[in-house]
Order: structure tokens, then C-alpha cells, then sequence
């Protein structure tokens, strides 16, 4: 065989391989269904993305992911929409998170995937306006909100109003201070002194007496109290601000 009749032939031996790969050969029904390898970083970026959009009410630009690692792939003829992240315990406030996410391809065909990223949500904190007291009344001058990156703080910051205003401050906190729930309480129905309504009562009989409290609480708290008729020490749940039950 000639050396040109050898190049011709495997010439016409690769326009062949070309068009069988594109399948341009076949018949519809011969075919193949392009697979795709799924999913991709971006695709588990949008996702975690739009879980933390979701559950903190975050606009985009307040959200960010990276360092997206993905450890199982599949082969899919097409992208699955719907989904279900689940995160570790640890997860929900940024920082290192970890994730299952299961695609469903039917109802009844699920695709697990297990990743991880590194999430920064950009959120307002709560920070003392100014130097705090012990033992002060937080008041709506007393504090401010500022924007922070949630995952370089403890679990325990303060992120609502609610949860600071008419607290009071369990140690002196210094302007500019990020608030914790650690640093308040609620302040007393009752102070040690107070004269209070012991109330004793059962479903049978209802006895009240005068008593004088010896220490200080909140609401449900009890505290240790002198019934000022027999000068005997008494125990009681604060009830309100004027009355403590005693349990009998």
C-alpha cells in the first residue's frame, strides 16, 4: 500500500471518529444523553447563599461564601431545582460551615451532598452608645446598632432591641462595647427591704400576711423573706412586684 493511500485513509478514518462523536452519524434514537458532572462550586455558593438570605432576612451584599469544597459529585443528565440544605449545629451564624444538601431528581430519588464553605454575614450588632454602669437601666440613647461580622463573636452577642431595653447591666460595659446576654438581667420586681404581700394558698384556704423581703428578684425568682407577724424566715416565688407565694 502506497504511503498517500495510508495518510488518505486515516484521514478519512478521523473525519469519521469526528462525526460519530458528535454524533452526527446516529440516528435519534442511537443518541447518547449528555451527562453532566453535578454540582459545581458555584452552584453550592447560590445555595448557602440564598439559605442565609432566607433565615437572617439579608440583602446580598451582606452575605459572602467562599472556600466552597464539595466531597461527592454525580453524573446528571440534568440540574435538579429542588433542594434541602441541612448545617451542622454549629453552622447557623457563619463562620466554618458544614452542610448535607439533598437534590431531589424525584420524589422519591434523592442525591446527597456534603460540603463546606466559609460564610461571612455582615449584620448589625448591638453596641453600648456610651459608658454603662453596674447595675444601670438600659434605655434606647443607651445603645446602638453597628455592622459586624457575626462569625468573629461569641454565640451570645445581641442582635435585637427587645433584648436589651429595660435590662439592667449585670458589670460596667465601656462605649463601643458589643453586647452579650451575659452582661444583663432583668431588674428586680423586688428589693431586699421591700415590704411585701406573703400569700400562702392552696384549693382549700387563702392566709395573707405582711412579710419583708431579705434579698432581691426578678419575676418567678425566689427569694428569702420575714414574715413580719411571726418573725419566722420564709421562702417565696415572686408572683409580681408586691406579692410572693409561699409554697405550702
Amino acid at each position: 500500500m502506497s504511503k498517500k493511500l495510508v495518510i488518505s485513509a486515516f484521514i478519512l478514518f478521523c473525519i469519521s471518529l469526528h462525526q460519530f462523536s458528535n454524533g452526527s452519524s446516529l440516528s435519534p434514537s442511537q443518541n447518547f444523553q449528555k451527562s453532566y458532572l453535578f454540582p459545581d462550586k458555584e452552584v453550592v455558593r447560590k445555595i448557602i447563599k440564598d439559605y442565609f438570605k432566607k433565615i437572617f432576612y439579608l440583602d446580598e451584599n451582606q452575605i459572602e461564601v467562599k472556600e466552597v469544597k464539595i466531597y461527592n459529585f454525580y453524573f446528571l443528565s440534568s440540574h435538579p431545582t429542588i433542594y434541602e440544605v441541612s448545617l451542622s449545629s454549629n453552622s447557623n451564624r457563619g463562620g466554618n460551615v458544614s452542610a448535607t444538601i439533598f437534590f431531589y431528581l424525584t420524589p422519591d430519588e434523592v442525591k446527597r451532598v456534603r460540603v463546606t464553605a466559609k460564610v461571612e454575614l455582615n449584620m448589625e450588632v448591638l453596641i453600648a452608645s456610651r459608658y454603662l454602669a453596674k447595675n444601670q437601666i438600659i434605655g434606647e440613647e443607651d445603645v446602638k446598632f453597628v455592622y459586624k461580622k457575626l462569625s468573629q463573636f461569641p454565640s451570645d452577642i445581641l442582635l435585637e432591641k427587645d433584648e436589651v431595653i429595660g435590662k439592667m447591666t449585670t458589670i460596667a460595659i465601656n462605649q463601643g462595647e458589643i453586647l452579650r446576654k451575659g452582661m444583663l438581667k432583668s431588674p428586680p420586681l423586688i428589693r431586699k427591704g421591700d415590704q411585701v404581700t406573703i400569700l400562702i394558698e392552696n384549693s382549700k384556704l387563702r392566709i395573707t400576711a405582711i412579710g419583708e423581703a431579705k434579698e432581691e428578684g426578678g419575676m418567678g425568682d425566689k427569694i428569702r423573706l420575714v414574715n413580719l407577724t411571726s418573725k419566722k424566715e420564709v421562702f417565696g416565688k415572686i408572683l409580681d412586684q408586691k406579692t410572693v407565694k409561699i409554697d405550702f
